[in-house]
């Protein structure tokens, strides 16, 4: 998969303090100066590693960010729910989600429509 030429912003900011974000997929704990919290839609946040998240995206101003383009990522996908060791702790993942690969090896899971919504097939 390769990220779309024109990504949605995105919301971020490095963390300030340390702190747990629940989200559906589970608690992400935080660490302040070590990670980013990303707001992708109201509702849908993510903890970020930050070296992670600035190879990945470039600041367009304020707190707003885009992923660049161009970056590549592998991805399978599950055949049943299970618990996804990420960088950030872990996350559950349903079965049908992408298991994705990041810029380090980090693995992540991603519901597919959230996937088509900002990757594009590369064959």
């Amino acid at each position: 998969m390769v990220s779309r030429q024109e990504p949605r912003p995105v919301r971020a900011k490095l963390a300030h303090a340390d702190g747990v974000l629940k989200t559906k997929r589970g608690r992400n704990p935080y660490q302040r100066g070590r990670h980013y919290i990303v707001e992708y839609a109201p509702g849908d946040r993510a903890v970020v590693n930050r070296d992670v998240f600035e190879r990945s995206y470039d600041r367009i101003g304020g707190d707003q960010y885009k992923k660049r383009a161009g970056l590549l990522y592998r991805y399978f996908t599950l055949s049943h729910a299970a618990m996804i060791a990420t960088l950030e702790g872990p996350e559950r993942a349903d079965a049908g989600d992408w298991i994705m690969e990041g810029l380090s090896g980090d693995i992540y899971p991603m519901s597919p429509a959230r996937g088509l919504e900002i990757y594009d097939p590369v064959i």
